[in-house]
């Protein structure tokens, strides 16, 4: 193989599984020729394959389950980029020059990736932008980083180098870099990580191998059985390890390297893969005469799938452990069992006709009732070592269908069609007893809500629940169209799903609502069952999937991080109602086994209290021994509590029983809004471990309320301001409130609305159970609104020589209607000038606004020049003497005010004769109005005529100008 064909070879895949399940779809990289390639689609068995989008020479890829997108080191076109799961809305991102590796932080929205052109590990937004160097060898030495895996809970990431044959480990950060694994056999190629057993796996030549997260405890896994592997995933729960084969095709194999098979063939070059599993439901259908079969859809109905034939299979059940449906195919008087891809059927032995099946997955034993034999059996889950649990005597007439276990519990449920009634016994068949008798009809079909302590189960049109010892029933719900027939729990996520004959499928919230049709067919469905996810990524007990549907999106304590990968953190549906709870320890510790329950004893709970949440059982890890340590418990928002209770030994030695645990000063619980902060001592009051140095603690304690307890009435004086209409709505309510949490009514007496003044007020609070508490304050309704005027801004009052207001302006009052306005300034004004008059509006309860408005006198008018006359009006003789000419103007002012008028100029016809230029010496103004003019004139004109500019002006500046005539006639006669 040359160096060029070799490099080509090292691409990977990346795994993203949430449950091995038979909605898996297999996501791969293959190029198909030069220069072509595709990401492309298949399900697990090869079928159905699928183009999704063009990627040539992709390396690696992950997908984010956030926000269902896949993204690809496009080595090839030498970027990075991010499609959808059905490869649309491809785009590329940023930051990448040479890409190889990728790998999606999906709780902390970041993205890495490997760059063999930059010889360096990087990390940035999920777009690829605000990229950071995390690590680069000094002179960028030789290297071609290949994979990369995180461990965010660990705070790691590690990535591999084929050239220099080594597997290196940072701080997400980049800091704290390592070697964990230098080769054996070749370039280790590939990389994946099982976060739960702390293993890493990888290939190297022909070889996987595993090693612990810093290298120790090298094994070599399997030796594949053609090609050269490149790259390799981990699915945990289904306890596969995956593989790309190049040039050869996809690979599987258990953990441990058993049970290699090839799940798709090919002749050309495989490079990255990821697995993306979902949840599913079973059901069994008959779709005609003796024809019928297992078939497998989505939980919402899409992607429906034959898996196997078998004809009025009545119910079933699944083996999460293993994989395996086993049914109960009453058409062809047999048990038995496949795959959860309908695959290697095999018929079971043990039984007559048999109708129900239930598997006991932590004992390994096999439960089924048999309507031949009218009874309930137990055997190995090959139906061998049958033993008969419980048959009536003289085999009365029944028909036994469902059977369903509570291991846990320690008992077996089952129902009878004939009998009309529910019973259940001990595991071993012991302690038989009837649990429900009808209601509407035969109780059909049977469910157990572990968690809750409930069981379901169908009558007539009618969904009805009780719990486990058939107390406290009622109906769910009515089906909305025929009669259910099965029906199945998925407490996690809080559904029903169940089986309508003839119908089809329905699912429901717990609770009855949201009814909705996910499949529909005329044939007869019977059995159902549910295959959902099981992850648990911080091993704390709760599945991811419960922990990511949890408030905040699944980050109930707010801290930035997912609780489904914080190990000191627990967020679960509480077993009373399903809503979410969480468990807050100090960073460090680790919960292990978290469960809910409705009640840890076998006896009753106190009647004096509720238990709104049920109870929590745990165990927490990793403390000091003998230490103390606090953690908080985080109930459903607005929530509050009185008290806790554990049930176990309330000191060494003592019996169980359930008792407060409040605070002592040493350890217990204190009630907080909202929360309740618990204090354990290692080995003290509260560990029931039973070992005071473990650094371990056991919990099984729940919250309470104190029942029916009196509302409490608070009362406090209001005095609201009167509104529009000169009443108001007031509340005397201090906060009345219920102690046990019940729903309080509050009634005021008299009601509102309040005119102006005091009056006395009574408060009655009142609960759901009629319980009452009253007290009185008084209201004092004020008018503390200030009258608002009508008109904003006022018109400013003119006038030319003097302005009056002659009508005041008015407000609009809430209560005294309208007010008029008064003021203390002037209303007429006779000199000239700008004033402002402030006006006061009074609605005489105190309340006051005021409002300024402009008043301006302005003479914009000039005087009047009635006539201006000269005096002379004539020269002569014409002999070249000044004259002394006076000027009389007769003007006046419309404001009366004096008149001043003055000469401004002096033009003349004729140019002047004198010896310094025209005009220089033919006349002189010597006053205001008097000036003296040359007698001269031209003696071949017509005579010379001056012309006298004047202007007049009055006090206020405004002008007016005019003008006279002085005459210098050409002869005397003119």
């Amino acid at each position: 193989m040359n160096k060029c064909r070799f490099l080509l070879f090292l691409l990977g895949f990346s795994l993203a599984n949430l449950e091995p399940s038979l909605g898996s779809s297999i996501y791969f990289l293959e190029n198909t020729g030069s220069n072509q390639g595709m990401l492309r689609r298949i399900n697990p068995d090869g079928s159905g394959l699928e183009d999704l989008h063009p990627v040539f020479e992709g390396r690696y890829m992950d997908i984010d389950p956030v926000e269902g997108k896949i993204y690809i080191a496009n080595h090839g076109t030498r970027i990075l980029e991010r499609t959808n799961l059905d490869g649309s809305q491809a785009e590329q991102l940023r930051g990448a020059s040479s890409p190889t590796g990728v790998a999606v932080d999906s709780v902390n929205r970041r993205l890495y990736w490997t760059d063999d052109f930059d010889k360096a590990l990087f990390r940035g937004n999920l777009d690829g932008s605000n990229r950071e160097v995390l690590f680069i060898f000094p002179g960028r030495v030789d290297s071609i980083f290949t994979d990369v895996e995180l461990d965010v809970q660990g705070g790691k990431v590690y990535w591999n180098d084929i050239r220099q044959n080594k597997i290196f480990r940072a701080n997400l950060d980049g800091s704290g870099f390592e070697t964990v694994h230098t080769f054996v056999f070749g370039a280790p190629v590939g990389l994946a990580l099982d976060l739960r057993a702390r293993k890493m796996y990888w290939q190297e030549s022909v070889f996987i191998l595993r090693a612990n997260f810093d290298g120790s405890n090298r094994e070599t896994v399997l030796t594949v059985p053609t090609g050269s592997p490149y790259d390799i995933e981990i699915d945990v729960d289904a306890g596969k390890i995956y593989w790309s084969s190049f040039f050869t095709g996809l690979f599987r194999a258990n953990l441990d390297g058993s049970d290699v098979e090839q799940i798709y063939a090919t002749d050309v070059s495989i490079r990255g893969i990821a697995v993306l599993s979902s949840p599913r439901i079973y059901w069994l259908e008959n779709t005609g005469p003796s024809n019928g079969g297992l078939r497998s859809s989505n939980l919402d109905g899409t992607g429906v799938q034959d898996l196997l034939d078998a004809f009025e299979g009545r119910y079933m059940d699944i083996d999460p452990v293993e994989g395996k449906v086993y049914i109960a195919n009453h058409g062809a008087r047999i048990l038995q069992r496949t795959n959860l891809d309908g695959s290697q059927p095999e018929a079971l032995r043990g039984a007559s006709s048999p109708t129900g099946v239930a598997v006991d997955s932590i004992n390994r034993r096999l439960y089924w009732t048999d309507d031949f034999d009218k009874a309930l059996f137990r055997g190995s889950l090959d139906g061998s070592n049958r033993e008969i649990l419980f048959i009536f005597p003289g085999r009365v007439d029944s028909i036994f269908t469902d059977v369903e276990l509570d291991v846990e519990g320690g008992k077996v449920y089952w129902n009878d069609i004939r009998q009309n009634k529910i019973f259940r016994a001990n595991l071993d068949g012991s302690g038989f007893e009837t649990v429900h008798t009808f209601v509407f009809g035969a109780p059909v079909g049977l469910a157990l809500d572990l968690r809750a302590r409930k069981m379901y189960w169908q009558e007539s049109v009618f969904i009805l629940r009780a719990d486990l010892d058939g107390s406290n029933r009622e109906t769910v719900l009515t089906a909305p169209t025929g009669s259910p027939y099965d029906i199945e729990i998925d407490a996690e996520a809080g559904k029903m799903y169940w089986s309508s004959f003839f119908t089809g499928l329905f699912r429901a919230n717990l609770d009855g609502t949201e009814v909705e049709q996910i499949h529909s067919t005329p044939g007869s469905v019977r059995g159902l069952a549910l295959n959902p996810p099981k992850t648990d990524t911080d091993q704390d007990g709760i599945t991811d999937r419960e922990e990511n549907e949890a408030p905040h999106q699944g980050d109930a304590n707010e801290d930035g991080v997912a609780d489904s990968v914080q190990s000191n953190v627990a967020s679960l549906r509480n077993a009373a109602d399903g809503r979410y709870v969480a468990l807050v320890s100090e960073p460090g510790l680790v919960f292990r086994d978290v469960r809910p329950t409705a009640n840890p004893s076998e006896g009753s709970l106190n009647s004096s209290f509720d238990f709104p949440f049920g109870f929590f059982q745990f165990r927490l890890e990793g403390f000091a021994p003998g230490g103390t340590l606090d953690l908080n418990l985080i109930l459903p928002a607005d929530e509050q509590v009185d008290t806790y209770f554990k049930f176990g030994p309330p000191s060494a030695g003592e019996p169980a029983e359930f008792f407060e645990f409040n605070f002592d000063g040493l350890t217990g619980a204190r009630i907080l809004p909202g929360l309740v902060n618990l204090t354990f001592l290692d080995g003290g009051r509260g560990d029931f471990d039973a070992d005071a140095g473990n650094g371990s603690l056991t919990d099984p304690g729940g919250p309470a309320i104190r029942l029916n307890r009196d509302p409490v009435a608070l009362c406090s004086e209001a005095t609201p301001s009167a509104g529009g209409d000169c009443t108001a709505e007031a509340s005397i309510d201090a906060g009345s409130f219920d102690p046990d949490g019940d729903l309080i009514e509050l009634d005021q007496t008299p009601q509102g609305p309040y005119p102006l003044g005091t009056h006395l007020v009574t408060l009655t609070v009142t609960d759901d159970s009629g319980a009452a508490d009253s007290c009185s304050a008084a209201v004092e309704v004020v008018d503390s609104t200030a009258p608002v005027p009508l008109q904003d801004p006022l018109p400013t009052i003119t006038g030319q020589c003097s302005a009056v207001i002659a009508q005041p302006p008015a407000a609009q009052d809430n209560c005294a209607n309208l007010v008029t306005g008064t003021t203390s300034d002037a209303l007429l004004y006779s000199e000239q000038g700008e004033f402002v008059v402030r006006w006061e509006f009074d609605d005489q309860n105190g309340n006051t606004s005021t409002q300024d408005q402009r008043v301006a006198v302005r003479d914009s008018m000039p005087p009047v020049i009635e006539s201006v006359k000269a005096s002379p009006a004539v020269l002569w003789p014409p002999n070249r003497h000044f004259v002394n000419v006076g000027v009389t103007p007769e003007a006046t002012d419309n404001c009366g005010a004096p008149v001043s008028c003055r000469i401004e100029g002096v033009t003349s016809n004729e140019p002047s004769s004198g010896p310094t230029g025209p005009f220089s010496e033919d006349w002189e103004i010597t006053g205001d109005l008097s000036l003296n003019l040359r007698a001269e004139r031209n003696g071949v004109g017509e005579g010379r005529i001056y012309t006298i500019q004047l202007s007049c002006s009055d006090s206020v500046g405004n002008t007016t100008d005019a003008e006279t005539l002085v005459v210098v006639p050409l002869t005397q006669d003119q």
